[in-house]
């Protein structure tokens, strides 16, 4: 019979939680990226911009707690990554123009870190 380790079980549940993490970010790319496509004041920036909001609250929301274990630094950076990739989307959901550019780069170089950072999970 086979025993799984208490170890071996918490390593696949955050494996498996940065994978959902790294699903959402790519939801998120998406939607940016089509919201850049339509521009202002479409359906689309509507979307991306309801969801990526709700993404970064409940990121730094998460960030936020004491235990999270990911380092002090770390979750500091993406909290201040966090409120700055918010004001963008609030320009965008005032019709300002705002750089999808920047968003989709950033979007992308977290989702990219949750894959190749191994202190990403802890």
């Amino acid at each position: 019979m086979y025993q799984m380790r208490y170890e071996d079980v918490m390593e696949d549940d955050a494996m498996s939680a940065r994978e959902r993490e790294r699903s959402l970010f790519d939801r998120c790319i998406k939607l940016l990226l089509d919201a850049k496509a339509k521009g202002p004041g479409s359906h689309e920036v509507n979307e991306a911009v309801q969801f990526a909001r709700k993404l970064w609250i409940i990121l730094i929301e998460d960030l936020g707690q004491a235990e999270n274990a990911l380092p002090p630094e770390l979750k500091a950076s993406l909290i201040s990554i966090g409120f700055f990739i918010l004001k963008e989307i609030q320009k965008l959901d005032e019709g300002e123009v705002a750089d999808f550019d920047v968003l989709v780069e950033i979007s992308e170089s977290i989702r990219d870190g949750l894959s190749t950072n191994p202190e990403m999970c802890e």
